[in-house]
């Protein structure tokens, strides 16, 4: 049985998407079995692991109905490029 179908519309890299906060929500309730995503790298681009990992803990698995997207050299390149410059993270300081 479908309990909700989710959207966002909005990058893997954000954080901040209703519908993936919608999804939290309804795992910590624990409404749901399976999460059945089109492709891995839709749901969350970096750290899908982890995501699996606190489903797991919930009792609820990820599943993808096509795996991985293909990618062109280009695309895989941009991807590699944000997050090397994703995980330096450094702190901005502004000079008047």
């Amino acid at each position: 049985m479908v309990v909700e179908t989710l959207a966002d519309i909005a990058s893997g890299l954000n954080e901040k998407r209703r519908g993936l906060n919608r999804l939290f929500q309804l795992v910590n309730e624990g409404e749901v079995d399976v999460v059945v995503i089109t492709c891995k790298d839709r749901l969350i681009r970096f750290g899908l692991s982890y995501l699996e990992a606190y489903f797991s803990s919930h009792g609820v698995r990820i599943e993808a109905i096509f795996g991985e997207e293909p990618k062109d050299m280009r695309q895989e390149l941009v991807e590699d490029l944000i997050a090397i410059v994703t995980s330096f993270d450094l702190p901005v300081a502004f000079m008047a």
